[in-house]
């Protein structure tokens, strides 16, 4: 083929098949973009080529980022701003050839809508337990633009279902008795700023534990997210969840409900200092109020320090957290690294310090070594837990042992 022919039949693709690419074709045509010219001879490029779990690990990673808001930094801007008209007369009339190639006119609006209905995804699921309840969830994913995605859930489960190894979303532990209408959104603004959102709705039609009545609440929260580099990332969250709960008054009757309001505001960041260093920190403040009691508040910072270099058989997790908090109701849960195949997420309450180091050596390929080791000292307790798990004194600790051999 004339070099001529090559460039004037060259065309852009914008659809995949599902089909895979042998390894000998991805080697030929790697083989031959290695002869594209550069400037100067700077080849600013880096080439990857990823596989079978790999490539699933990678796509599933990018959809997961795509839908929790966060973005990569670019490069640089494909397009200069702002765009002159005549630009953006000749991005305007791709778009209508592209439409065009796919036979749908300007005019059509049908088939404009058919084709808008690609950016949705319409979900549900049905289950029945045997002689009793059943239980529904039914919802979409909708690309409303590109910088704005929609998600709409609606779940519907009997008081009678029986939930043997389901793990729908909920509020309750168990997807049982239950009615919601879940919304959430992720909004793209600008280069380095996007907004994750939801508000969810449910009602429960029958009594549940603690509580003397048929029920009702809401929750929801707000995170913007902000990214002004590829190593520091950072987040604002306020989160607010009501819903009602069993007076604590002492009554000879029912109990009657009153509203339980727990409003959290936190600040959390990130920074990758060098390759191997990375700090990670978290303010969080909560209150709390129970109709007809007190008014509780309580507070968590720490700082994290986490090091895993390529190049070194030891890597660690490190974190020092103050807390501060009028009672249990008033508690704050923050995730911790742990040791392999096992996780923290401890609720930190009353008043004290708390801090732990897991670390993992590899001796050799195939044989690794964690440790962890926590300790909370609290200021303002002589006893903590309470019957057979009673821990007499102010302070707690636990160690972790793991030893791992692959094969």
């Amino acid at each position: 083929m004339s070099i001529k022919k090559l460039i004037t039949s060259r065309y852009s693709v914008r659809s995949f098949i599902d089909k895979e690419v042998s390894l000998e074709l991805i080697k030929e045509i790697l083989k031959t973009a290695n002869s594209a010219p550069s400037g100067g001879n700077i080849q600013p490029w880096k080439i990857y080529v990823v596989s079978n779990n790999s490539y699933k690990e990678l796509t599933t990673q990018a959809v997961s980022n795509f839908d929790n808001g966060v973005q990569e930094a670019i490069d640089y801007e494909i397009y200069p701003k702002p765009l002159a008209d005549e630009y953006k007369k000749r991005r305007s009339e791709c778009a209508s050839n592209m439409y065009e190639a796919i036979s749908i006119e300007r005019d059509d609006i049908d088939a404009r809508m058919k084709q808008i209905r690609e950016n949705f995804n319409f979900f549900g699921e049905i289950s029945q337990s045997i002689d009793a309840g059943k239980a529904i969830t039914s919802g979409a994913i909708v690309m409303l633009d590109p910088k704005l995605s929609l998600a709409v859930l609606y779940r519907d489960f009997d008081r009678d279902f029986q939930p043997i190894s389901s793990a729908a979303i909920g509020e309750n532990s168990v997807n049982e008795n239950e009615k919601g209408l879940y919304t959430g959104i992720i909004a793209k603004m600008g280069k380095n700023f996007s907004l994750t959102a939801y508000y969810d709705q449910f009602s429960f039609g029958w009594l549940r534990f603690g509580i003397d009545a048929p029920s009702k609440g809401h929750q929801y929260i707000t995170q913007l997210n902000y990214r002004p580099s590829r190593k520091m990332e950072m987040y604002v969250r306020i989160r607010q969840r009501l819903r009602d709960k069993s007076t604590q008054v002492d009554l000879d009757d029912i109990d009657y409900l009153v509203d339980e309001t727990q409003t959290n505001y936190r600040f959390n960041y990130s920074y990758q200092i060098t390759e191997s260093i990375r700090l990670k920190g978290r303010v969080e403040l909560i209150n709390y109020d129970l109709q007809e009691s007190p008014f509780e508040t309580g507070y968590l910072v720490y700082q994290d320090i986490i090091y895993k270099a390529k190049s070194s058989p030891l890597s660690f997790s490190f974190r020092y957290g103050l807390f501060d908090t009028d009672s249990y109701n008033s508690r704050i849960y923050a995730y911790e690294n742990d040791v392999l195949y096992s996780f923290s997420i401890p609720a930190y309450y009353n008043r004290g310090v708390r801090t732990y180091l897991t670390t993992r050596y590899q001796f050799r390929k195939g044989i690794d070594l964690w440790l962890r080791y926590a300790l909370t000292y609290f200021e303002n307790v002589d006893a903590i837990g309470s019957g057979l798990e009673e821990i007499q004194g102010n302070h707690r600790s636990d160690v972790k042992i793991q030893l791992r051999f692959t094969f």
